[in-house]
Parts: structure tokens; sequence; C-alpha cells
């Protein structure tokens, strides 16, 4: 319904009336997302914590997926980032692969640098390597591993690492 979450929810609504559906738990997915987008907090996360609970029971991934990341992007949206890394940190022992945990772990770091945690920012963002990140990601961490090194006081680690991803065909 393209935005329109109030039809679309009635539409959900109307969806659920069927019992023993194949879709029964992305439908209530669906209906959590759309009482996010309106404003229905506690209904959404309510929904969001049981839908966790039965996407782990019948070992539906794909479902647990965006339990994880809408309920992160809920606490992100609402600066609870305490909460945030917790839920993270929750979603990165569940069964991800290798690409997506990449990019989790990136967006950790990105995380950890706003609350000002540049520790565990820099361990989050070199962590990244070990998975399969995207080009896009990979470079990203590691330049940011290195403006980390560098707000560390580590000047001629930082500097290393610059030059390190300058002579780097693959960053050039």
């Amino acid at each position: 319904y393209q935005q329109y979450y109030s039809r679309a929810l009635r539409k959900f609504n109307e969806l659920a009336t069927i019992k023993e559906s194949e879709y029964e738990l992305e439908n209530r997915l669906w209906i959590a997302k759309c009482y996010l987008q309106l404003r229905e907090f506690n209904k959404a996360l309510r929904l969001l914590d049981q839908i966790k609970i039965d996407a782990a029971e019948n070992e539906e991934e794909e479902v647990l997926k965006e339990v994880y990341k809408s309920k992160i992007g809920y606490l992100i949206y609402n600066e609870d980032y305490d909460e945030a890394v917790s839920a993270i940190n929750e979603f990165l022992n569940t069964d991800i692969d290798d690409e997506l945990r990449a990019e989790v772990l990136y967006e950790t770091g990105l995380l950890y640098k706003l609350i000002e945690d540049f520790e565990s920012a820099e361990k989050a963002f070199a962590s990244v390597e070990e998975y399969s990140p995207t080009f896009e990601i990979d470079f990203s961490s590691q330049f940011e591993v290195a403006k980390l090194r560098r707000e560390l006081g580590k000047v001629e680690e930082s500097l290393t690492l610059f030059s390190d991803l300058k002579d780097q065909d693959k960053f050039s």
C-alpha cells in the first residue's frame, strides 16, 4: 500500500484471520512494521518480541532477520543506542550469512563511534574483513579503523593503514 500504513494494516489483519497459513509469521511481521510506522511502538515491540520467539522455534531465518532489523532500526531511531548494541550482538549470534554479518559489524562500529566508544568501534570495524564484506563495506571499515587509530592517539599506525589502503590496487 505504498506508505498507506493504516490501509495496509487493515489488509494484514484480514489476512491474519486465515488460520494455519504458511505466511502467518510473515504477516504478523508486516503488522508489526505497520505499527512501527503508525507510531504504535508498544504494540509493535511486543509483537516483534513474540514473532522473534516463534520464528526461532520454527527456524524461520528470514523472518527472524527482518524482526531484528526492524527492532534495531526502531531502537536507533529512538536513540536507545545501548539497547540497540545489545540487540545487534544478539542478532550476530544468530545464523546469518557472512556478507550480512560484515555489514552488521560495520554498522555496529558506526554506532559505537556515535556513542564515543572508540575502542569497541575499532574492534567492530577491524572484524569486518574476517567475513565476506562487499567492496564498499571492506574499504569503509578499513578507512574507519585508520581514522579511529588516529583518534586514539596511534598516529603512526593510522598513517601506516592509510598508506596501505592507498597502495592496494583494489582501493585506488
